[in-house]
């Protein structure tokens, strides 16, 4: 769990204004948006899933014809192959050309990422008896219990993911290594793209899927011991 946010501690000192205060304002997630009627809060920001790679460059001979000149191919029977650079009517009237250039060989990877979720937290300033501060205790465990396994199915899809993009491997030509890591930056924003998506995605079904079943309801306190 994050560190506590102020307002998300009520401190009235009925039960009943605190089923009202979590219905009207609810619980106040990490980026301080509030959620009317929920006690808990794990929300997913998709612009912290950054990732890397680890890179590796050789010399290499790097093929490219006019009609594609910013088009690399390692070599000149593949660089002709493609429909704009093949010799002849139709195509390029000049053949492709090569000149020595730098290859880089990368394996991405998705940084990690710190999950946590807030709650709402009734701490009333007048002492309770210990028949109600035992329900405000299991009303605490319940809506832990609750966001934790929010956290624990974004932990497991965002893992998914990782140890997808850990299995590619990624190659780009350049006339040097520079122009060829730039090549592999914009293969690997792609792919973190697509990664935000997926995940995002995956998330939000998971959490459809689990508010449907008995364990994913609605985290209520039981205030008939609080008076």
């Amino acid at each position: 769990m994050t560190a506590p946010d102020p307002r998300n501690t009520f401190t009235g000192s009925s039960c009943a204004e605190f089923g009202e205060h979590m219905a009207n304002t609810g619980v106040y997630d990490a980026s301080g948006q509030n959620h009317p009627g929920r006690a808990g809060a794990t929300p997913l920001d998709p612009t912290k899933i950054t990732g890397g790679y680890q890179w590796t460059a050789q010399v290499a001979n790097v093929w490219t014809c006019p009609t594609e000149p910013d088009t690399y191919y390692e070599s000149q029977a593949e660089c002709e192959r493609n429909s704009p650079c093949k010799p002849g009517l139709g195509g390029s009237m000049i053949k492709c050309g090569g000149f020595v250039g730098k290859v880089v060989t990368a394996r991405p990877y998705l940084e990690p990422i710190d999950l946590s979720f807030t709650a709402l937290r009734w701490r009333p300033e007048r002492p309770v008896s210990p028949e109600c501060q035992a329900a405000i205790d299991a009303f605490d465990r319940a809506v832990d219990a609750h966001e934790q396994r929010h956290v624990d199915d974004l932990r497991r899809i965002i893992n998914a993911e990782m140890e997808r993009l850990a299995k590619l491997t990624l190659k780009a030509l350049g006339k040097d290594t520079e122009e060829a890591r730039e090549r592999i930056r914009k293969q690997l924003a792609d792919l973190v793209t697509a990664a935000q998506e997926a995940i995002t995605k995956a998330y939000a079904k998971s959490i459809d899927d689990f508010h449907q079943t008995p364990e994913g309801q609605q985290t209520t306190i039981d205030c008939t011991a609080c008076g």
